[in-house]
C-alpha cells in the first residue's frame, strides 16, 4: 500500500513520527573515494498507525566516502533522520614502475611509457594509471635541465617520481654531407649530414633543429673551401665543402640530327653541353645559348658550326659542333657482273665505309655510315597494340640501271627523275594514294598472337592463306 507522508501537520498532512532502517545496505566496507553504494536498503517510515517504504524519497549522504576509518552515513525523511556506520579503508597512492626513459636532453619531449601508478589500501591494489593526471604531462618539452620532478594525480591522492634533463653541452657534424665537391654556381646540397648534440653522456640528433650559415640551396658563388656552419641552442659546429670553377665546356654528345636539306629547321634534341671544373663535370645545356638558335630555318647548303655559349657568371665559355645542309641524296650501289663478292658504292655514299653489324661476341660497337641519313634515320620502333612491334618506314625512291652485266642501285630520299617509289609505299589503288610511312613486323609472327613479337616460337607449318586470314585478323588496319 502507498503511503503519502508529511513532516507537518499541514491540511490533509500526516505526521512523520519516525524513520527505521528495516533492511540493511549489502555493502558496508569501502575504499577511500568510493561512490555510496545504497543496494540493499530499505528505509521505512511510520506515522501513527501507518508505515511504509519512503527509501527512494530519503536524502542520504555522504555519497563521497572519503574520509578513512568509521564514516556515518545520514538518512533524512520528513523531518526525521536515522543513521548507519560503514568502514572506510585508506588509500595510499604510490608509483611501483618507473618510466622506461628516465634520462633526457634539454628540449626533448617527456616520454611517461612504462610508468605504471597503483592505488592499495589493506587488501587492496588497482593499477590507476590511466585515470591518474600528471604534472608535467605527457610528451611536455623539458626546457630545464635538472632533476624534475613527475607527479601523478589520481583523485585527491598524489605520488611522484623523478627524471633527469641534462644541458646540451657541446654539437658536432657526425656525418658529412653526401656531396662535397661542387661547381661554381651550384646550389648547396645538405642532403646526409648529421649534427649530434651531447649532453652528459647522452647524444641526440639535433639536425632538424639546426640552422646553417649558408643555407641549403644557397648559391656557392665563391671558388675555394666553404665553409658550413650548424648552430644549435647557441652552440655551433662547422664543416666545409670545395667549390670549383669552371674551365671549359664540350659538347659531349652531338644532336641526334645533323644532316639537313635546304629549307628544314636545325633540330638540337639530343645534344649534350657538359662543363668542366677541376674533376668535376656538369651537364649545363639547359643554361647555354646557341647560335643557330633550335628551330632556325637552315637555308644554306654546307657544312657549319653550331655554338654553344655558357655564361655562369663569369667566362663565358664556348664549345662547337657541326652540321651539314645539303639537297636530296642519292646512294648507290654497283655490281661490275663478275664473280666479285662485293658491290662499289657510288654517288652519295661512294666515300662510305662499310658497315658494321652486330653479332654475338663483337669486339666494338655496331654502326653503320647510313645511320643518320635518309630514309635509313627516319626509321623508328614503335609499338602497336594490335600488331606488336612494328618498324616504321618512311617513304623512299629508288632505281635500277643495268648496262651490259654491270646492275646498279640507286635509292633517294625524295623524288628524283626515273626514280619509282617504293613498292611498299605506292598507290594501291584503295583512295589513300602514296603512304608517306609503312609499318613491317620487327619480329617473327608469334604463333599464338600473331603479333611482332621478341622471344617467342614464331608461326609455322601454316598455309599463306591460313596466315594471311589470322594477320587480318589482329584489325582492319593490318
Amino acid at each position: 500500500m502507498a503511503i503519502a507522508f508529511r513532516s507537518t501537520l499541514g491540511t490533509g498532512g500526516i505526521e512523520v513520527d519516525s524513520l527505521t532502517i528495516t533492511s540493511a545496505a549489502t555493502k558496508t566496507s569501502y575504499l577511500e573515494g568510493e561512490t555510496l553504494d545504497t543496494t540493499g536498503l530499505v528505509v521505512t517510515a511510520t506515522a501513527g498507525l501507518l508505515s511504509g517504504n519512503v527509501t527512494s524519497e530519503c536524502v542520504i549522504t555522504p555519497q563521497v566516502l572519503d574520509t578513512p576509518g568509521t564514516q556515518t552515513i545520514t538518512i533524512a525523511y520528513g523531518g526525521q533522520t536515522v543513521t548507519y556506520d560503514v568502514t572506510v579503508a585508506a588509500i595510499t597512492l604510490s608509483i611501483t614502475t618507473q618510466p622506461t626513459k628516465t634520462d633526457y636532453i634539454q628540449g626533448e619531449t617527456l616520454d611517461l611509457t612504462g610508468i605504471v601508478v597503483t592505488a592499495s589500501a589493506t587488501g587492496y591494489t588497482e593499477d590507476v594509471t590511466a585515470g591518474c593526471s600528471f604534472s608535467p604531462a605527457n610528451g611536455s618539452t623539458l626546457s630545464t635541465a635538472g632533476t624534475i620532478t613527475i607527479t601523478a594525480t589520481y583523485g585527491s591522492k598524489t605520488a611522484t617520481t623523478s627524471v633527469t634533463v641534462n644541458a646540451i653541452s657541446a654539437i658536432a657534424i657526425t656525418t658529412q654531407p653526401t656531396k662535397t665537391a661542387y661547381i661554381l654556381g651550384d646550389t648547396l646540397d645538405l642532403t646526409g649530414l648529421v649534427v649530434t648534440a651531447t649532453a652528459g653522456q647522452l647524444t641526440k640528433d639535433v639536425t632538424a633543429d639546426c640552422t646553417f650559415s649558408p643555407a641549403n640551396g644557397s648559391t656557392l658563388s665563391t671558388a675555394g673551401t666553404t665553409t658550413i656552419t650548424a648552430s644549435f641552442g647557441g652552440l655551433t659546429a662547422t664543416t666545409s665543402v670545395s667549390v670549383t670553377a669552371v674551365t671549359a665546356i664540350s659538347i659531349t654528345t652531338p644532336p641526334t640530327k645533323t644532316a639537313y636539306k635546304p629549307d628544314d629547321v636545325l633540330d638540337l634534341t639530343g645534344i649534350v653541353v657538359t662543363a668542366t671544373a677541376g674533376a668535376l663535370t656538369k651537364d649545363v645545356t639547359a643554361s647555354c645559348t646557341f647560335s643557330p638558335a633550335d628551330g632556325t630555318t637552315l637555308s644554306t647548303e654546307g657544312t657549319f658550326n653550331i655554338t654553344a655559349t655558357y655564361n655562369p657568371g663569369y667566362g663565358p665559355f664556348t664549345a662547337t659542333t657541326q652540321y651539314t645542309v645539303k639537297g636530296s641524296s642519292i646512294y648507290g650501289v654497283q655490281w661490275n657482273g663478275t664473280s666479285a663478292t662485293s658491290w662499289t658504292r657510288t654517288d652519295d655514299a661512294a666515300s662510305f665505309s662499310d658497315p658494321q653489324p652486330y653479332y654475338s661476341g663483337m669486339s666494338g660497337t655496331p654502326s653503320s655510315p647510313f645511320d643518320d641519313k635518309m630514309p635509313w634515320s627516319g626509321m623508328e620502333i614503335v609499338d602497336d597494340a594490335d600488331a606488336g612491334k612494328l618498324v616504321k618506314i618512311p617513304k623512299f625512291w629508288y632505281k635500277w640501271t643495268r648496262s651490259g652485266s654491270s646492275m646498279k642501285l640507286q635509292i633517294s630520299d625524295s623524288e628524283q627523275t626515273g626514280f619509282l617509289v617504293s613498292p611498299a609505299h605506292a598507290d594501291r589503288g584503295d583512295g589513300s594514294g602514296e603512304r608517306d610511312y609503312v609499318y613491317i613486323g620487327r619480329y617473327h609472327c608469334a604463333a599464338s598472337t600473331y603479333k611482332s613479337t621478341s622471344g617467342v616460337t614464331p608461326a609455322g607449318n601454316i598455309t599463306r592463306e591460313q596466315f594471311r586470314s589470322n594477320i587480318h585478323n589482329l584489325g582492319s588496319k593490318i
